[in-house]
């Protein structure tokens, strides 16, 4: 089923090579092939071949759960696509393309499968990756590349084929990292009816959040990777964080 005769052409001077540009091919897909030649005497066939033709792209990269340490890369699949690759590089947006009829190894830990500058944290039918072993505010950029077929090329017979043009891409930075120790020996001075200064000795974070409460305990936490709005130094002015 399906047998076409993509190009025909009368005996030429022995040996020639021939170029056959097949058009309208179903992406993601197996093709097989061969040639034959014809004479006078007999029909001689090639050995038969085989490739995949690209898939559709992956898309809609997408991150969560960042830390200072990893972070979880989320992404669409490609239609008709066997499954997608995933390359991260640190400080660059010049990600190395995978190579077709390579199945690079991966590792989700981030430094473990060098491609080029680049490193391999994914290779598998699934649409998410769990990276660690990131270094702390650092930003990662991530390319996602759809693949079809499987296995390394031998002879006429392709192996995988990734589709390396217009990878999804995107890129997120890591959390800073946690300072070891608290702020410490708060005071209150210049108390008057309506206003304090408030005093302490820093630790070794690079900033300071001072949260204050009217009648009541503090209980607001902050969150990592989110600045709280509404910051004032006028408490009837700063916004409740709740």
């Amino acid at each position: 089923a399906d047998n076409k005769v993509q190009e025909s052409t009368t005996e030429p001077s022995m040996p020639d090579v021939y170029d056959v540009n097949a058009s309208t091919l179903s992406q993601g897909t197996k093709i097989y092939y061969r040639g034959y030649a014809i004479n006078s005497v007999n029909t001689a066939y090639s050995a038969q071949g085989s490739f995949y033709t690209e898939p559709g792209q992956a898309g809609d990269v997408a991150f969560t759960n960042v830390t200072a340490t990893g972070m979880r890369i989320t992404w669409s699949a490609g239609a008709n696509a066997d499954g997608a690759i995933v390359v991260v590089r640190a400080g660059n947006s010049t990600v190395d393309d995978p190579v077709d009829g390579t199945e690079h190894a991966a590792s989700t830990t981030y430094g473990s499968q060098a491609l080029g500058s680049s490193y391999v944290v994914y290779r598998s039918t699934g649409t998410q990756v769990d990276v660690t072993g990131l270094s702390a505010g650092t930003t990662y950029h991530v390319a996602v590349y759809a693949y079809k077929g499987s296995g390394a090329d031998s002879g006429a017979d392709l192996g995988i084929n990734y589709r390396q043009t217009s990878p999804a891409t995107g890129n997120q930075a890591t959390l800073a990292a946690e300072p070891t120790s608290h702020a410490t020996s708060l005071s209150f001075t210049g108390v008057t009816d309506v206003q304090m200064t408030v005093n302490w000795t820093s630790g070794n974070g690079a900033n300071r959040i001072v949260v204050v409460s009217q009648g009541d305990a503090v209980t607001w936490t902050p969150t990592d990777g989110t600045a709280p709005s509404g910051v004032n130094a006028n408490y009837s002015s700063a916004t409740d964080q709740g």
